[in-house]
This record gives structure tokens, sequence and C-alpha cells, in this order.
């Protein structure tokens, strides 16, 4: 379980960005099909209060996430509380049926939902899908994790994306100047990415709660 996510993400704009990028890292350690389940109340009440549902599948693992509101100020950095639970496919498989009552998730999931006055059943809003190409970098004798993701939403629509992830926020500056150092070498604009792929995904539905970016 991760108490809070710490990343830095850009926005790659085209295929073409993405492709000299993907050329540029060579050979991931991972490649995942990951399918992104959103739930939420008939009310949004999740949404509108600033939090995430998320159930995600690839391979035969499936994993339950809460996420919270972005905090901090720093240009460049997304930090938010995140919480993260494998669970059973056929859980997964009887919630995307049936919904699922707030009651009825991991404890600690439940919990912050429940101290926030959410409760009830919830059931899937939205899914996307992304194709993540996960590399281990080094360099100066640091090592960290770059995600670049393809996401196809459901109105067929596909963005390109790529997340660094820290665990440690003292990485921060020398993360982004390495990744600002690579955009540049490759003539790829370095376009902080404000919203998560749910914001994005939502206000294609017609949904836009603000805090929920």
């Amino acid at each position: 379980m991760t108490e809070k996510e710490m990343e830095i993400k850009l926005d790659l704009v085209n295929e073409q960005f993405f492709n000299r990028l993907l050329d540029y890292l060579q050979d991931p350690e991972e490649l995942r099909r990951q399918t992104n389940y959103f739930f939420d109340t008939e009310n949004h009440d999740l949404a509108c209060s600033g939090w995430a549902l998320r159930f995600r599948t690839y391979g035969d693992r499936a994993i339950i996430t809460a996420k919270g509101i972005v905090s901090g100020n720093i240009d460049g950095l997304t930090v938010r509380p995140e919480i993260e639970e494998l669970i059973e496919i056929e859980k997964l498989r009887e919630a995307l049926e049936n919904g699922i009552d707030i009651k009825e998730l991991p404890e600690k999931i439940s919990r912050i939902f429940v101290e926030t006055g959410i409760r009830g059943i919830v059931r899937k809003l939205l899914s996307f899908t992304t194709e993540r190409h996960i590399f281990a970098y080094s360099f100066d004798n640091l090592q960290i994790e770059f995600e670049l993701d393809r996401t196809e939403y459901s109105d067929g629509s596909v963005d390109y994306e790529l997340e660094v992830e820290i665990d440690d926020i003292s990485l921060f500056e020398t993360a982004l100047r390495e990744v600002e150092r690579i955009l540049e070498r490759l003539k790829i604009p370095c376009n902080y990415q404000s919203e998560s792929k749910f914001g994005r995904a939502l206000k294609k539905i017609g949904i836009d709660t603000g805090p929920a970016e």
C-alpha cells in the first residue's frame, strides 16, 4: 500500500512525440495493457469530494485504488494521497455487474469514504485503457521510474503522457532537470499535465467536478 503518490506528469501532445521518446528510452522493463474502471455514486459524491475510486486490471491482477485531492503547489509535481489494495478478479467482476457497497471495499478505503460522509452503492462511471511502457531510468547514481502512456478513451480519442514516479520529494528537482534535458534534446515541448486521466475522461462524458481533476 502506498500512502502518497508523487509524480511528474507531462503531456506529450501527439503520437510523434510519444514515439520519439519511446525510441530514445528503448527496451521497457515492462509493457502493460491496463484497463481502468472508475466507480462513483449516482450523484458523483466521490468526484465532487475530490476522490477517485479506481479498479485496474492488467494480466491476471486486479488492484483497487483510492486517490485524493492533489496537494502542494510545486510546479510540475503532482502529490496526492493514494491507497492501493490487491483484490480478487472475481470481486471486480461482481462490482462491474452489480455495483459495490462502500462498506464492502477494503477497510482503509471504506473508512476514508465513510469519514468523508460518503455511503451507499458505487457503480462503474467510466473506463479507459492505457498501454503503459515502464522504464527503470538511471542517471547520476539515481534510479527513477518512467511510465510512458498511450491512453484510449471511450469516445475513441487518444492522448499521450509521461509520468515519472519518485518516492522522495528531495529527488524532484534533480529528476525534473533530467526530464527537461531529455525533452530538449529530442525537441519535445515540456508541457506539464495539470489534469489526471480521470479528470480528462470525466470531461469527455460531460462531467466537470473541479476537485476531481
